[in-house]
């Protein structure tokens, strides 16, 4: 389980409001390209969703959006490719809850 505290509640709400727009502070372009245009619909094998859950849980403990971009930079390639494809997972349903609420 996850504890973040209500700052970092907030940097996540700002960074997924900022996705949904196409405004991605954290990942550089050609990751996103390169993750985005491999088969997504994927499902994570079960040490794929463990591995994610520390890298977002050390990805949340940064304090600023510089030094989030500063522990990705230092992830290995297939690390980038997991976090990017699970923050994405994320932003998708970001952008799919809230566009059900408005119907």
């Amino acid at each position: 389980m996850m504890f973040i505290t209500p700052e970092q509640l907030e940097q996540l709400e700002f960074l997924l409001d900022q996705s949904t727009q196409g405004i991605h502070h954290l990942f550089e372009h050609r990751h996103i390209e390169d993750v985005l245009s491999e088969d997504g619909d994927l499902p994570f094998s079960s040490g794929e969703v463990k591995m994610v859950q520390k890298l977002l849980n050390r990805l949340l403990v940064q304090p600023t959006i510089t030094l989030k971009r500063a522990f990705i930079s230092r992830l290995s390639d297939e690390e980038k490719r997991l976090l990017l494809r699970s923050y994405f997972n994320i932003v998708e349903n970001t952008i799919y809850d809230a566009t059900s609420e408005l119907h």
